[in-house]
């Protein structure tokens, strides 16, 4: 009984009266919590008396003396969010030095830095900040040269955050970054016109065309001749749309593609009358069943085997039974390799498969790299502010687990993303690389990657803001890694 009576009102205490009581005590002021990057503002008969700026139990009492009690019922207590925030205003209209009409796209990041200002100076300072951002981006940027316009975003960049920072500040608010993400024509009917242009040219050749296949008809004499030529030409035009369609259905399956191709890779090859051709089976069946004299004997020798570069532990054949041993015996010479400590292919490979790309490099002795040809993709990147180089690479190389990557290419860093880009519903594997401060055309060049850090896993956003604003902290991120030794 006793017990129960005890816990009774230890319950009470705790989860009843001790609650109520911190309750009350807030509200007549008795003290205050300040949280990281907040503060409070006590303001009493229009004064401020107070300004709670540091994190952690504050007692008003102490520094507002009696009036501390008098703010619950004649004053406001204004709590203030520090933090960064970032913000996007997007399709600000400006016209070029041309008369082209444009469209500008800017990212802002802004933070509180004066409470009293942003609270009594400004009605509605974010709103001031905005409008200030949109007008200095007209401002500045209306009258530039339409080839500057288009390739010189960082320049733009710095002048509107040069016109906006010192007026935020009038407002409580301190500027941070400010980046023109997106420049785009933004009158519809130019760009109807443009593409009037292109389709009257289109007609023009095609016209052209028309009468030089009339002229040649002309020159037929004989009306079997004329009838004959009408179903070749009817022929030709069919093939190559024939021909174009079969290749487009193959291309969506990429093991028939890949397929076909090693297919006519192999037919190519044939044509050769000298060439000898030895054919070893897959799977390893086969070749598990040779003994270690019948591997070299078969395999080895007739592909012209003249030296074997292993270690000591290298075993072949049929139980493991051929070593270097009996390669040197068999008059094979052999480059010794020597084993290193923890070091194997296998320990590398599981190490890139998870992602642990400094653990990796250690063993490697170097960043792990990929390297391939930069193919078109969906366009997205620089419409988001990132242009990418979408890489295209060999079947057989290690690409290391999905997620988002910090590294290098030419020379400078580069953020990558390895995996289908789940933002936007994709299946098929990318790999594609923003290279940071880095302007150019690389469509068609083969390029090499860094792999140097592991940032995050992929994953889809709630929207496209929330998408760019990763990225923006991935890039950072990129400019803050440190290559592996």
């Amino acid at each position: 009984m006793d017990f129960l009576l005890a816990f009774g009102v230890t319950f009470i205490l705790s989860f009843v009266l001790v609650p109520v009581a911190l309750a009350f005590a807030r509200s007549f002021c008795l003290y205050v919590v300040v949280r990281e990057r907040q503060c409070v503002v006590f303001e009493l008969f229009g004064k401020v008396r107070w300004v709670a700026d540091e994190p952690g139990l504050h007692y008003p009492w102490i520094h507002m003396g009696p009036f501390a009690a008098l703010v619950p019922f004649f004053g406001h207590r204004r709590a203030v969010d520090l933090r960064q925030d970032q913000a996007y205003l997007r399709s600000q209209p400006v016209n070029s030095e041309e008369g082209a009409p444009m469209g500008i796209g800017v990212w802002y990041e802004m933070y509180v830095s004066d409470p009293i200002a942003y609270l009594y100076k400004n009605a509605d300072p974010r709103g001031s900040l905005r409008a200030n951002v949109s007008n200095a981006t007209v401002r500045c940027l209306s009258n530039m040269k339409l080839e500057r316009m288009l390739e010189e975003r960082h320049g733009m960049s710095q002048v509107v955050r040069e016109e906006v920072s010192h007026k935020s500040q009038d407002w409580g608010y301190k500027t941070g970054s400010v980046y023109i993400r997106k420049v785009h024509f933004r009158d519809a009917g130019m760009i109807s016109q443009i593409e009037q242009k292109v389709v009257n040219r289109l007609r023009q050749v095609t016209a052209a065309i028309q009468q030089d296949g009339a002229n040649r008809v002309n020159v037929i004499r004989s009306a079997a001749e004329r009838e004959a030529s009408t179903e070749f030409a009817k022929a030709a035009a069919m093939r190559p749309n024939i021909v174009g369609a079969a290749l487009g259905a193959v291309s969506r399956d990429r093991e028939l593609c890949d397929a076909l191709f090693d297919v006519l890779e192999a037919q190519n090859l044939l044509r050769n009358q000298q060439l000898r051709v030895t054919v070893i089976p897959s799977g390893g069946s086969l070749l598990s069943q040779l003994e270690a004299e019948q591997f070299v004997a078969e395999i080895l020798e007739p592909i012209g085997t003249k030296k074997v570069v292993a270690a000591e532990n290298f075993r072949f054949g049929r139980g493991r039974k051929g070593d270097v041993g009996l390669l040197r015996s068999l008059g094979i010479e052999v480059v010794d390799v020597p084993l290193v400590e923890g070091v194997s292919s296998s320990r590398i490979r599981e190490l890139l498969g998870a992602g642990e790309m400094r653990e990796a490099a250690d063993l490697l002795g170097r960043p792990h790299e990929l390297e391939g040809t930069v193919v078109s993709g969906d366009q997205r990147g620089g419409t988001l502010g990132f242009p990418t180089a979408n890489l295209a690479v060999e079947r057989h190389l290690l690409v290391p687990t999905y997620g988002i990557y910090a590294g290098a290419a030419l020379g400078g860093r580069a953020a990558i993303s390895i995996g289908v880009n789940p933002h936007y519903g994709g299946s098929e594997r990318r790999i594609e690389a923003f290279l940071l401060d880095f302007e150019g055309d690389l469509y068609g060049q083969e390029l090499r990657i860094e792999l140097w850090e592991r940032l995050r896993d992929e994953r889809a956003f709630g929207s496209e803001e929330d998408l760019v604003r990763q990225i923006a902290l991935d890039v950072e991120a990129t400019r803050a890694a440190v290559r592996p030794s």
